[in-house]
């Protein structure tokens, strides 16, 4: 029997808000057994493979080709397709005082576009440039942000394996939904280990693991250390507690005193 305590941690994530049956479908499909559907605690253990870094690279030409790259830019002018070119994306230039890049939208709503990216506003842009016939673009930028939005851009955007159904954005606030639902816990590690590794308990590790910065990307980082340490501890306790289980009742001790025995 497992305490109350932990129980939330084995709640289905259908239990979530904003969980449907589409989402807890793709998420069974993910995290999911044969005999049982995707749990809170799957979730939270389902941790990032990598991140995208959402620092800001500079100015247009300053960002990184090939790469992820952050800048704010003016909207200079939109270009949509012409009517008798339906396939033709719709593009728009934006521009700073050091030069300027065109974002490429294939099959893009118009209206949406622009408002998404009004003419002359400044906008925060992220996603990857590339050259193309010796001019910068983007095609189909990841984000594009008023200043109220980029100043909720995480640095560092976590990165989690998916399967069909799901994308980077609806996993990362299914987390932060179970996040906010996991019970505060007593510590089950030695303190004096944990002072000595430099651990920060299980909530904080889980919490940083799921908002991770450079550091923490690293398997070395202490967060990592101690959420390898409790899944080994976890499965010596698991381990120990199956033995004890099948361990086989003693047999009785028959101890002679040496005498011959008569019929």
């Amino acid at each position: 029997m497992r305490p109350s305590l932990i129980d939330p941690f084995f709640a289905p994530l259908s239990s979530l808000s904003g969980v449907g049956p589409k989402l807890r479908d793709a998420y069974d499909r993910l995290l999911g057994e044969e005999d049982r559907p995707a749990r809170l605690v799957d979730l939270m253990f389902h941790l990032p493979h990598g991140a995208v870094d959402r620092r800001p690279s500079g100015t247009i030409a300053e960002a990184p080709i090939g790469e992820t790259a952050t800048f704010a830019a003016r909207v200079a002018r939109h270009e949509p397709p012409p009517p008798n070119r339906s396939r033709a994306p719709h593009k728009v230039v934006v521009e700073d005082d050091s030069g300027d890049v065109t974002l490429i939208y294939f099959k893009g709503d118009r209206r949406r576009i622009e408002q998404m990216l009004p003419l002359g506003d400044t906008r925060y842009i992220s996603g990857k440039i590339e050259i193309w016939d010796g001019m910068r673009q983007m095609v189909h930028p990841e984000r594009v942000l008023d200043a109220a939005g980029f100043t909720r851009l995480p640095s560092f955007e976590p990165l989690y394996g998916l399967s069909e159904g799901l994308s980077q954005r609806v996993v990362a606030k299914t987390v932060e939904a179970g996040l906010a639902r996991c019970p505060p816990l007593p510590e089950w590690q030695d303190v004096p280990l944990r002072q000595r590794q430099g651990w920060p308990d299980f909530r904080a590790a889980l919490d940083a693991m799921h908002h991770p910065d450079r550091a923490e990307m690293d398997d070395r980082s202490p967060t990592r250390r101690r959420l390898a340490y409790d899944e080994l501890l976890a499965s010596q306790l698991a381990l120990a507690l199956v033995r004890k289980a099948h361990k086989t009742v003693s047999g009785r001790v028959n101890a002679g005193d040496g005498a011959l025995g008569s019929k």
